[in-house]
């Protein structure tokens, strides 16, 4: 019984450190939301997004949670695994039940055997859904400083 019991607290502590609770701010929802992608972890991600989100990536729309779900966030996810991002900084602000967030991160690491150095902007929209912050709108806009063949160390 106690190995079940530990089981079921492994399993919700991850979901719970990702700020899905009732209290997050928005700020922490969308850390959460990042973190989920770092981290491999799809349905927490999907989970911080509101049903009929739109997000804009690389001059394409996925109109809806289900059609992010189904290619680009499985790409987010994959490419986060080859490469680092640091938040250099952050701008927020609301009205009502309307909060934007104004991200920019650096970003490097080696995606699809390209070497990758790069910036990225990412505006996000929350809105509250039964109380709770959830991304109602993304919208990333990456500038590659640095995009070529990732060769190895020659001696």
């Amino acid at each position: 019984m106690a190995l079940i019991c530990l089981a079921i607290a492994m399993w919700l502590i991850p979901a719970l450190s990702l700020g899905a609770d009732d209290n997050a701010s928005p700020a922490e929802v969308m850390d959460a939301f990042n973190t989920a992608i770092d981290r491999g972890d799809a349905k927490a991600a999907a989970s911080l997004l509101t049903r009929d989100a739109t997000v804009f990536e690389m001059g394409l729309a996925d109109r809806s949670r289900r059609d992010y779900e189904g290619l680009h966030l499985k790409l987010d996810i994959e490419f986060a695994r080859t490469t680092t991002r640091t938040l250099v900084s952050r701008r927020q602000g609301a009205d009502g039940s309307l909060h934007w967030i104004l991200s920019l991160y650096k970003g490097e690491g080696t995606f699809e055997g390209k070497r990758v150095l790069g910036s990225t902007a990412e505006t996000a929209l929350l809105r509250q859904v039964a109380g709770r912050w959830r991304i109602a709108h993304l919208h990333w806009s990456t500038h590659d400083v640095l995009l070529e063949e990732a060769k190895p160390n020659a001696k």
